[in-house]
């Protein structure tokens, strides 16, 4: 599988550049730390489902909320949080992302430094695609019904792994442009053997010395990286992405 992942060269990129490329290792992502305030939560909406469900719930959280008049039922799924956090707090995981298009133009705007950074373009090893997930894109949230369903399933096996990949997984439809896809991890640094960076492609306002930099490092480790750069198409509002064949200086 041919994934992209949109980078900014900040003041430590000396060092985990070379990381990613010689040793395959990449820091991933805490989801507490999105910029989406829906994204890596559990989102439900308690509305969706009928009172007994909502009981059922109760039972399996609460324990003890089991009254079952209407007015009760009504005002207390109301109050109750539609962004669930607890999820990620008992059973910590991160993320790294990746996008299937290496040309969009407002994700280069927004995750490679306004078009200052770089995109690494890369082969997965995922023949059975139980390691790479992609993002579901939706506009509503998960009924109660869905959610006792994950929660019976959790408390049957012992295993939430289903359930964090649910939360992983899930974003808004307004997020679909950046098809994401993620690898999920219980590990915030992690050696990934199964990914082979296989491309670098240097922004429109990529910088000459960052640039020379990279160029003799792929050079004097003879990494087999194709190199390509961003060019404005002249026509359109549009990325064109291109071989960069400029040798390493010295």
């Amino acid at each position: 599988m041919k994934l992209y992942r949109y980078l900014k060269l900040n003041e430590n990129w000396k060092k985990w550049l070379p990381d990613i490329l010689l040793n395959n290792k990449w820091k991933f992502t805490n989801p507490l730390s999105q910029n989406d305030p829906f994204d890596c939560k559990l989102k439900v909406d308690f509305l969706n489902g009928t009172d007994f469900e909502f009981i059922d719930y109760l039972k399996m959280n609460a324990g003890k909320n089991t009254r079952n008049d209407a007015e009760f039922l009504h005002s207390l799924r109301y109050k109750n949080s539609f962004l669930m956090d607890s999820i990620l707090d008992d059973d910590p995981h991160f993320f790294l992302s990746f996008s299937k298009s290496p040309d969009n133009l407002l994700m280069w705007a927004h995750y490679a430094d306004s078009h200052k950074g770089i995109v690494l373009g890369i082969e997965i090893d995922d023949p059975d695609n139980n390691k790479v997930h992609p993002i579901q894109y939706v506009e509503d949230f998960i009924g109660i019904k869905q959610l006792n369903e994950m929660q019976t399933a959790v408390d049957q096996t012992g295993n939430s792994k289903a359930l964090v990949e649910h939360v992983l997984t899930e974003k808004s439809m307004d997020w679909a442009y950046e098809q994401e896809y993620r690898i999920i991890s219980r590990e915030k640094e992690d050696v990934y053997p199964d990914i082979h960076v296989s491309q670098i492609i240097y922004g429109h306002k990529f910088g000459e010395k960052e640039k020379v930099w990279i160029k003799n490092l792929i050079q004097q480790h003879s990494l087999k990286i194709e190199q390509k750069k961003v060019e404005l198409n002249r026509r359109r509002f549009k990325l064109d992405v291109v071989p960069d064949n400029e040798e390493a200086k010295k």
